[in-house]
């Protein structure tokens, strides 16, 4: 790679918007030559940059982004993130408003299941037990899949990146 193509490659390119794919795009060298050195040293400060706009707590927890979402079952995702958000999923739990008969739900990510399936009886809530950290991107929605439409679901996350 030529001196300065990492930032002719990049100069137009916002860090609200760009990708982290971007990166990898222009930066295939694992032993560049002397020539490309100072190249790797600005694409390092894009990283940097990325990194201080997107994921200022490398990956934990920003502080106040908690938020609580909800939605009724059939009425679509309990979570959908935009752009580069990842959330971690705290808790979730789901409302069975019929009086007489019981449901079942699924917690579901990206359409794979990732918790037990629930058992809620009439006009009760359960809560899913999470048995590790739940992550979702703006490519994998949380969902919950009910046995009836009188489910309806709450979750809280907190954002590891924006």
């Amino acid at each position: 790679m030529m001196s300065k193509d990492i930032q002719r490659l990049l100069q137009s390119q916002d860090l609200g918007t760009v990708t982290p794919s971007a990166f990898r795009q222009v930066g295939s060298a694992v032993f560049p030559d002397s020539s490309t050195m100072a190249d790797l040293a600005g694409f390092v400060q894009i990283v940097d940059a990325f990194r201080a706009t997107h994921s200022t707590a490398y990956g934990s927890p920003i502080p106040a982004t908690s938020a609580a979402t909800s939605a009724l079952v059939d009425s679509g995702d309990l979570l959908t993130l935009t752009g580069n958000q990842v959330a971690m999923v705290q808790a979730v739990e789901c409302q069975n408003v019929s009086a007489t008969d019981a449901a079942t739900a699924d917690l579901t990510l990206n359409g794979v299941k990732v918790a037990e399936q629930l058992t809620i009886p009439p006009t009760s809530s359960v809560r899913f037990v999470l048995s590790y950290p739940l992550y979702v991107d703006s490519n994998a929605p949380l969902k919950i899949v009910a046995s009836s439409s009188d489910v309806t679901s709450t979750g809280a996350y907190i954002l590891t990146s924006i």
